[in-house]
């Protein structure tokens, strides 16, 4: 009986060994849980799993200034896409304007009248950082908000007229001012093919420390929000989306 029990005993033992054996080599058996470890990567912001692009683009926008005349900018950013969906990168513009003011001239030589509204040119460039989220990039048709912010350098030009000559006339900025600037838009874009994109955008500009004296004599000043309002235009991409 004792001999009996003992290799009852010792074939269920080696049973259980040979079952516990093919469940850990197969993984199957359904009473085990078996957890699979070979996709438990390290993760990081710019690992493997993510999709990285970039592109240039040329913007061509024009707006209005505060008292109805257009000015007209011109630049492009340079993006780096990640994951499709977000932009980070850097942007610069330049422009260039009119702005009439009712200036008295101090020259009593001068054939001007007093109290003659007179145009002047003005303009600048400014350069800084942008960011933005894409909705739905991979779609035919499809939104981004680009946001801006950088600084520059905004000028004025003395009209020339019967009062100056080419000897005396002085073409470069007669005073400048340092600026901020901050740009948040919303572009609508076509995918045209894999690489190229046509965006129509629109943005509000809003230029910030604006000084500018148009004429001494009277204190004439420039309004510090003369350049903030709508942009409107369209824009050229290409690159890796």
């Amino acid at each position: 009986m004792k001999t009996l029990l003992t290799v009852l005993f010792i074939s269920l033992l080696g049973a259980g060994i040979r079952t516990n054996a093919q469940t850990n080599s197969t993984g199957e058996d359904e009473g085990m849980v078996v957890i699979d470890h070979s996709n438990d990567d390290f993760k990081t912001i710019l690992g493997s799993g993510q999709s990285h692009g970039g592109y240039i683009s040329f913007d061509l926008q024009t707006g209005m200034t505060q008292d109805n005349q257009q000015l007209l900018e011109l630049g492009g950013r340079l993006g780096w896409i990640m994951n499709h969906g977000f932009t980070f990168g850097l942007a610069g513009y330049g422009f260039t304007g009119n702005v009439k003011k009712e200036v008295t001239y101090a020259d009593p030589e001068s054939s001007i009248p007093t109290g003659t509204t007179s145009v002047y040119n003005i303009g600048g460039g400014y350069g800084g950082l942008f960011v933005e989220p894409i909705v739905l990039p991979k779609t035919p048709v499809h939104v981004s908000f680009p946001i801006f912010f950088g600084v520059g350098g905004i000028g004025y030009y003395e009209p020339f007229d019967s009062k100056n000559d080419y000897d005396t006339y002085s073409f470069g900025p007669v005073e400048n001012s340092v600026v901020t600037v901050f740009k948040p838009g919303v572009d609508l874009e076509f995918n045209i093919t894999r690489f190229f994109r046509l965006g129509i955008s629109a943005n509000y500009r809003l230029v910030n420390n604006l000084e500018l004296t148009l004429d001494e004599t009277q204190g004439t000043k420039l309004d510090p929000a003369y350049l903030n309002g709508f942009n409107y235009g369209f824009s050229l991409k290409f690159g890796w989306f």
